[in-house]
C-alpha cells in the first residue's frame, strides 16, 4: 500500500520499493514498484491527451483510493481495475477495464465532461466521476496525487525514486544460436557468431520494449548491444504524434523514466534524464557525464 509520513532522510532498505517526496512538505510516500508502473501509465494517458498536471492528481488520488493503484480484478459488484469501473454502468468489458491504459483512458473521458472540473477540489472533481458512496474518501489522497503527480509530470523527477536489493540480471547463459538478436520495434541487433548474445539479456530487453509499447505507447526505441552483458534503450519523440509540443515531451519523459524505474528489477541498472543518472543501488539521482536529449530517457539494461 502506499502511504505517507513525516521524514527528509531517504530510505536504505534492501526490498525493492519506490518513494516520492512532497516538495513543500517533506513527506514520505513509499510506493511498491507495481503501484508506480500504473501510476505512470495513468499519469502518461494525461500528458498524451495533452491534459494539465490537475487532471494526473485527481486521476492518481482516484486510483488510490479505489485501488491503492493496484489493477484489481475484483471489487465492488461488478467493479474491476484501477478506477473500480463497471461493466455494467457501461465503463467497457472486464478485459478492457483491466488494461490500465484504457481504464485511465475512460476515466479522463469522464473527467473532462465534468463542468468546471478544474476549478473543483480534488475530491468533488472525483466524486463527479465515480460517484462512489464515500465522496469525502477521495480527500486524504490529495497530498500523495500532488506529490506523484508533480514528479511524474516531470517537475520534481528528482523527487521520485527507487531502491532494489539485487540490481542488474543474474548470471547470464551464453546463447549458441546465431539467430538470436536483441530486438526492438525500431531495431534488431544480430550478434556475430564470434560474440554471443546472453539469452538472459535479449529477453529482458525484448519484455522491456514490449512493456513500454504497451504501457506507455512507446513504439520505437534505439536499442543498442554493447558486448555481451549490457545494452542500452533510448526513448525520444515523446511528444505526441504530430503535436510538435516541447512541454508535453519534457513531462512524457518523467513517466518513462518512472516507469523504468519501477521496471528496474528487469535487468535496469541505469536510467539518465538530462543530466541526470538513477541507479538502483544507490538512493535518489545523481548528475552525469552521459547527457540524455531533451524529450529523451536512456535506460542501461545489464548482467550484475
Amino acid at each position: 500500500m502506499v502511504y505517507g509520513v513525516k521524514s527528509l532522510t531517504p530510505h536504505h532498505t534492501a526490498a525493492d520499493s519506490c518513494q516520492v517526496v512532497g516538495e513543500t512538505t517533506g513527506t514520505v510516500y513509499a510506493l511498491k514498484p507495481a503501484q508506480l508502473v500504473n501510476a505512470s501509465i495513468i499519469a502518461d494517458v494525461a500528458m498524451r491527451r495533452g491534459l494539465p498536471e490537475q487532471a494526473v492528481i485527481v486521476a492518481l488520488a482516484t486510483a488510490q483510493q479505489e485501488s491503492k493503484l493496484t489493477n484489481l480484478d475484483y471489487g465492488d459488484a461488478d467493479s474491476v481495475g484501477l478506477f473500480q469501473q463497471r461493466p455494467s454502468q457501461g465503463w467497457g468489458s472486464p478485459e478492457q477495464i483491466l488494461d490500465p491504459v484504457y481504464s485511465s483512458g475512460k476515466f479522463f473521458d469522464a473527467l473532462v465532461k465534468v463542468r468546471n472540473w478544474e476549478g473543483l477540489t480534488v475530491a468533488a472533481a472525483a466524486q463527479a466521476v465515480q460517484r462512489s458512496a464515500f465522496p469525502d474518501a477521495y480527500t486524504s489522497w490529495q497530498p500523495l496525487g500532488t506529490a506523484l503527480g508533480a514528479a511524474l509530470t516531470g517537475l520534481t523527477l528528482t523527487q521520485l525514486t527507487c531502491r532494489l536489493g539485487h540490481p542488474g540480471l543474474g548470471v547470464l547463459a551464453k546463447s549458441s544460436s546465431a539467430g538470436s538478436t536483441l530486438a526492438s520495434p525500431a531495431a534488431s541487433i544480430a550478434p556475430s557468431s564470434d560474440v554471443p548474445v546472453a539469452t538472459s539479456l535479449v529477453a529482458a530487453v525484448s519484455g522491456l520494449t514490449s512493456g513500454l509499447a504497451t504501457d506507455l505507447q512507446v513504439t520505437a526505441p534505439t536499442v543498442v548491444a554493447h558486448g555481451t552483458k549490457s545494452a542500452t534503450i533510448t526513448v525520444t519523440g515523446l511528444a505526441p504524434l504530430g503535436t510538435g509540443n516541447a512541454a508535453t515531451a519534457q513531462h512524457r519523459t518523467a513517466t518513462v523514466a518512472a516507469w523504468a524505474l519501477a521496471h528496474a528489477s528487469e535487468g535496469i541498472t541505469s536510467v539518465v534524464v538530462g543530466t541526470q543518472e538513477w541507479r538502483p543501488d544507490r538512493d535518489g539521482w545523481h548528475p552525469t557525464s552521459t547527457t540524455a536529449a531533451a524529450g529523451a530517457v536512456i535506460m542501461t539494461v545489464a548482467t550484475r
